[in-house]
């Protein structure tokens, strides 16, 4: 059956933990919600109050929480964020800590792409150690520096790179976080 997206459907679906961030299955799960008895009972024996986990990784460093509501997928903390405010965030949320895990409340904040990317964590491949920083071997001992989508320059010397990462960094108020 397919219903609307709200919070009180959610709060038949999931108990929220507000101290732990966690969602559990509902223990009180209507029957309604579901298409048949014995898709109830196996509710009942596989999901009711236990933890809703469903990890998925967006990018190589970060991972969600991602769960299936009714007919659609749902990441844990819109979820979260519609329990406890009764509404949809707009137009996304940041997890304060950087941590796509962490959904407690107190960790989520609405937010718009822009500010969202300059929290963003180093990448897994990053050479250089830096954000920003991209280490070319041609000419030997090259360095690019890039900003957002913005080409800062090139420099033969790594410390002046960084620098003018960093400066661009406070600049345009990136978070302390972003390339942690």
């Amino acid at each position: 059956m397919k219903k609307e997206v709200t919070r009180e459907y959610l709060l038949e679906l999931f108990r929220y933990e507000a101290e732990s961030g966690n969602l559990y299955w509902s223990e009180n799960r209507p029957r309604d919600h579901f298409a048949s008895e014995g898709a109830y009972k196996r509710y009942l024996n596989t999901k009711s109050g236990r933890l809703a986990l469903a990890k998925k990784s967006v990018t190589e460093n970060l991972t969600y929480n991602y769960l299936r509501v009714g007919e659609i997928q749902m990441f844990a903390h819109h979820i979260v964020w519609i329990i406890e405010t009764g509404r949809r965030p707009y137009p996304m949320l940041d997890h304060k800590d950087g941590d796509g895990l962490n959904n407690r409340i107190v960790n989520l904040v609405e937010c718009t792409s822009k500010i969202n990317q300059k929290n963003t964590k180093k990448y897994k491949n990053n050479k250089t150690g830096v954000t920003g920083v991209v280490d070319y071997s041609y000419p030997v001992g090259s360095y690019e520096v890039f900003i957002g989508n913005k080409k800062l320059g090139k420099f033969t010397d790594f410390f002046e790179a960084v620098c003018a990462r960093k400066s661009a960094e406070l600049r345009e108020n990136y978070s302390e976080r972003n390339g942690r």
